[in-house]
Parts: structure tokens; sequence; C-alpha cells
């Protein structure tokens, strides 16, 4: 399987002294960020805990509210899935709405492995069996990276707009939406991607969409940050009461905080990170730690939006293919099933075309 092989995509037997060493240095480091994040945020709850107590004795949670920010995470998958499959079109593949759906959500189950990369492996060994090239679908993950990262910028500069007591220094940041839109100009993405290609130790590819194709894009995937924000900011007005000026605020504040994650890569997952920063941006609009309670829900909002989707998906695929099996009479293990164990199996699958590509250790 050709994937990517950046330092986190190739991982050789055997590791020498020198590089074992930097992996305890990393994990520890690891762990001092993700520490001193959860310090801040508990710090910040202790010494307002009177308050939030006193909050929540008197709460009167909206129950009703709760699904709205469950659908709103699962809208956003069919979302990022019509980006994914527009990214493909532009690099000349072709899939369908529903498979595309259907790779994105299953490829989920990555996230939930030891390791960065099974999401995106996951997603490869999912788009083959579409006819999909390796290259381009591990690419194109890439590209869904960097648009994300663009679109993040864009909507936390217009977030600062609606702070009623943020500093007058602040705005400069408005700034940052003439030089990012400059970058959605095609050679200029193109080159973006490539550079970011050859930091992984890959070669270049020929990403040309038109003006417009790159302006849809843009928006794309900014309505899915919008929506999760959405969901985001009803998760909140369940427990806490908000004024709708403070709505735009939510998909900046949330955006910026995932990128964040991101780009901190001692953090996994970037866990402690990502909260710490919603938590931030949140306190103008949340008073106390109620801002620390509201990023720390964000958490578990995603985590279990997930897992719900993903099975509810395996649950109605399997519905599905037993319904087909009983109306031909064909016994057999269901495709969901076989899709599982596709996603399970993809290391061993990987590891066994890299033999056969000669790309064993002692093949270098």
């Amino acid at each position: 399987m050709s994937l990517p092989e950046g330092p986190e995509l190739t991982r050789t037997p055997g590791l020498g002294p020198a590089r074992r060493k930097l992996k305890v240095w990393r994990l520890l480091l690891s762990l001092l960020v993700v520490g001193l994040a959860f310090l801040f945020m508990g710090r910040s709850l202790y010494k307002n805990w009177r308050q939030v107590s006193q909050y929540f004795t008197t709460l009167h949670f909206k129950w009703a509210l709760l699904p709205i920010p469950f659908l709103l995470y699962a809208f956003s998958f069919l979302i990022m899935a019509y980006a994914w499959k527009e990214v493909l079109v532009v690099m000349g593949e072709k899939i369908r709405l529903g498979r595309a759906s259907w790779v994105v959500i299953y490829s989920q189950f990555g996230k939930y492995l030891p390791g960065k990369v099974w999401a995106v492996m996951g997603r490869v060994y999912l788009a083959r069996e579409d006819g999909i090239e390796e290259r381009h679908s591990a690419v194109s993950v890439i590209i869904e990276t960097v648009y994300l990262f663009l679109t993040s910028l864009v909507l936390f500069a217009v977030s600062l707009l609606f702070y009623e007591s943020l500093p007058a220094k602040a705005y400069w940041l408005l700034a940052f939406i003439p030089v990012v839109l400059v970058w959605v100009y095609p050679p200029w993405f193109n080159r973006m991607v490539n550079f970011l290609l050859k930091r992984l130790s890959q070669k270049p590819v020929a990403f040309n969409p038109t003006l417009g194709q790159a302006c849809k894009l843009m928006l794309i995937y900014a309505a899915c940050w919008i929506v999760q924000g959405l969901g985001l900011y009803v998760l909140t007005l369940s427990f806490y009461p908000l004024p709708l000026r403070t709505l735009p605020i939510f998909p900046g504040a949330y955006s910026v905080s995932w990128i964040l994650g991101i780009l901190v890569l001692i953090a996994p997952g970037g866990l402690g990170v990502r909260e710490g920063v919603f938590a931030l941006l949140l306190n103008p609009v949340i008073p106390g730690a109620l801002n620390v309670v509201a990023s720390l829900l964000s958490r578990i909002w995603i985590t279990v939006s997930e897992l719900l989707l993903l099975g509810s998906i395996f649950l109605i695929q399997r519905l599905l293919n037993h319904r087909e099996h009983r109306e031909h009479g064909e016994p057999g293990v269901s495709d969901s099933d076989s899709s599982v164990t596709s996603v399970s199996s993809v290391v061993g699958d990987s590891e066994a075309d890299r033999r056969k590509d000669g790309k064993e250790p002692g093949n270098r």
C-alpha cells in the first residue's frame, strides 16, 4: 500500500538507542503538556468551585435540546464526505456520496487505535474497494486538512467581531482573512500542498481545481465547522443561557482550538490543548469556570457522537445486508462484518504490501 511515509507512517522494528531515547522524551513532554493543560482547567474549577456547584444545584437542564447537537454532528460528517468527494473529483476520481459517507465514517474507527495514522490508512484502504487510487485518497486527506486549517482561521477572525470586551489590539487578527483567501488561489494552494508532501518525503501532486471549485471547497469545509459550532452552541445552551449574538463565536473558537490541537504534535489527539484553548476563548462569553465545563463537555460530545454514529451505521448496514441475504436466500458474511474486518486488518495488509514492494527494513 502506497501511503505517505512521514515519521509517523513508517515504523521499523528495532529502533536504535537514540530513537528510543527520543521517543521517551517525546512521551514525557506529551504528558507534561497534557498535564499542564488539565492543571490550568482544574485550577480554574477549584477556584470557582463554589460558583459552579451553586449553579448546578439550581440547574434546570433542557433535555429537549440534547438530541440536536448529536444530529448536527452527524450532519457535519455528511458535509465532510461531500467535500472529500469533490476533492477526489478534482483529482480525476469518482465516488458516490453514499459510498464517500460510508468510507469517511467507518475510517473513524482508526481514531481509537494506538498511533496517529490509522484513520488515514483506513480511509485509503476502504476507498481502494471503490477503485480510488491509493495515492489520491492519501493525498486527499492532506488537502482536506489544509482546507480545514484555512477555513478555521477565517472563522476565528470573523468570530472576533462578536466578542464584547475584546482588546482593540486583537482586531489586527482580522488581517488573517485576506491573507488566507490569497492561499485559496489554486496555484498557491497547490504549492502549499506540495510543500507538505515534501515534508512527508512524498512526490508532488498536481491538484489544480478551478477558482470556482476552490471557492466551493472553502465554503463546504467552512459549513462543516459552522454546523459543528452550532452543535456546541446548542449543547452549551442546554445548561447555560446564551444570547444569540454569541453563536458566531462557537465555530471560530472550536475550529481554531481543533487546529491548535493538531499543530501541537506532542499532545495525543490534541488532548488537553484543544480543551484549554476552547475554554480560554469561551471565557468572555461564559463566566467563572463554566467555560471549562463546556470545554470538557465538548470532548465528551465529540466522542459519544462518533461512537453513536459508527454504531448506527454499522447496525443499519448489518440490517440491510441481512434483509438482502434473506431475499436472495444467500447465507454468508455481511458487508458490514467484512468492512470492520478490513479496517482492523489494514495493518497486516499494509505490512504485506510493503514487503511485496521490497520495503522491508533489510531491503531499504
